[in-house]
């Protein structure tokens, strides 16, 4: 396939041919049409470094000779399931769902403070539960897009037709309709499916047209009896800027919090992580990381820089056995990614801090009581940075400033709007405080 071909020479000036070689060009071509490339991989690292690393690329560069996007297909050689999706018409390139990460599946999710958890979601698939919707909701870290790409993927290995898509691209796609005159291809692209799944429902927060369209295909679906499963990041009762039908109807079914997992938990979410990608690392190994990232995402990005870098170093003994790997090898590789994550580690002492010294007032007052308009500004500040840089929940902040979460919501939005606006006296406090926070 000739796109395919100056794609990688493409890649080679970008990642160096000994990459490309290594990790693309030993994909193998099992079939190909004008808008569709079926690959396949030898094990699933080889696929996990592609999703990670290439499919982004593909997605953006990728395109056929009439410039329309060629989506790529990969599996793992010799793996296939017991049954195949639905066969669908062809979707229109402009609506297509988001890409699935083969690695968030249900072997590597990890319920969080619930022990139920795990039989809900098998009542789910069975078809037990008369919930719809389902909504997940919890802050950032809290495992919600790893739920539902897992159910999304097992939906189709049982034959249905699944569809994941994030808020945002979404959004994005009813603004291609609008303006391509195509809604009736949109709607018939989300009304036909068995599960539509919803990743980040909040963002469509102040997005009218997406709103009223999505409205629309939640009462169908609803109404055929087709499963909704949505995530957010708050719970529907406390979203702002949505409308208050769309709000209901949210409500309708049941509402799951989800929470982060602890850290004590981290090694266990590592562990399985490592068995997925067949790279058995010593606990020792783990336990080095761990107590180097601050967060679990963090955690996993380092994991895949230090298996990319040691396949590439080609190192003989780590290749035979991952469990050699010592913390100084570890330390060594990742050198940079230590050296970045060290710089960027922040605390809610220091902003606290930061803020307070910016603008000449007490710690104490900062968080206490006062409704003063020297205390007002500076605590909307505070409350904004624990959420942009912590990413605290709102509850969480509230408990900090002994505030109701609706109040802290409507701090941070103010915040934010002024930053939105490029508001030149809130940039430059908001400046001021981070080098001092940097130089604390």
């Amino acid at each position: 396939m000739q796109e395919w071909d100056r794609f990688l020479e493409h890649l080679e000036q970008k990642l160096g041919k000994p990459v490309v070689s290594k990790w693309l060009r030993t994909l193998t071509i099992s079939s190909f049409d004008a808008c569709n490339l079926h690959l396949e991989a030898k094990d699933p690292l080889h696929l996990h470094w592609f999703e990670e690393h290439v499919r982004p690329l593909s997605s953006a560069i990728l395109r056929n000779r009439n410039a329309r996007p060629i989506r790529v297909h990969i599996t793992v050689a010799g793996c296939t399931t017991e049954k195949q999706p639905k066969k669908q018409k062809e979707t229109p390139s402009f609506f297509l769902p988001d890409q699935l990460f083969t690695h968030a599946n249900f072997d590597t999710f990890i319920a969080t403070e619930t022990p139920w958890l795990p039989s809900f979601l098998e009542d789910i698939l069975n078809k037990r539960q008369l919930f719809n919707p389902i909504l997940f909701w919890g802050e950032h870290g809290s495992g919600k897009s790893h739920l539902l790409m897992a159910l999304a993927q097992t939906y189709q290995k049982l034959g249905l037709r699944a569809h994941y898509i994030r808020a945002d691209t979404y959004t994005q796609q009813v603004v291609n309709a609008i303006r391509m005159f195509q809604l009736r291809d949109l709607r018939k692209t989300y009304r036909e499916n068995d599960v539509l799944l919803i990743d980040d429902a909040h963002l469509f927060a102040r997005k009218d047209a997406t709103q009223e369209e999505f409205f629309h295909t939640f009462n169908t679906l609803h109404l055929e009896g087709k499963q909704i499963i949505l995530s957010s990041a708050v719970a529907p009762s406390t979203m702002e800027d949505i409308e208050p039908r769309l709000i209901s109807r949210f409500e309708w079914g049941l509402a799951h919090t989800l929470y982060p997992l602890s850290k004590e938990r981290w090694d266990e979410a590592l562990r399985k992580r490592c068995e997925w990608l067949h790279f058995p690392l010593s606990k020792d190994a783990r336990s080095f990381l761990i107590s180097a990232f601050s967060a679990l995402s963090a955690l996993f990005q380092a994991l895949d820089a230090l298996i990319l870098r040691i396949h590439l170093e080609g190192t003989p003994l780590f290749k035979r056995n991952p469990e050699l790997l010592e913390e100084k090898d570890v330390k060594k590789t990742l050198e940079d990614l230590l050296q970045k994550e060290h710089a960027k580690i922040l605390t809610q002492e220091q902003i606290l801090v930061a803020v307070a010294s910016t603008f000449g007032i007490r710690q104490e007052d900062l968080i206490g009581k006062s409704q003063s308009r020297e205390c007002a500004q500076p605590r909307h500040i505070a409350m904004y940075l624990l959420r942009s840089e912590l990413r605290f929940s709102f509850p969480k902040i509230a408990r900090i400033f002994s505030r109701d979460h609706s109040t802290v919501m409507t701090s941070v939005r103010q915040i934010e709007t002024s930053v939105q606006k490029k508001d030149p006296e809130i940039r430059a406090t908001l400046a001021e405080i981070k080098s001092i926070t940097k130089r604390g």
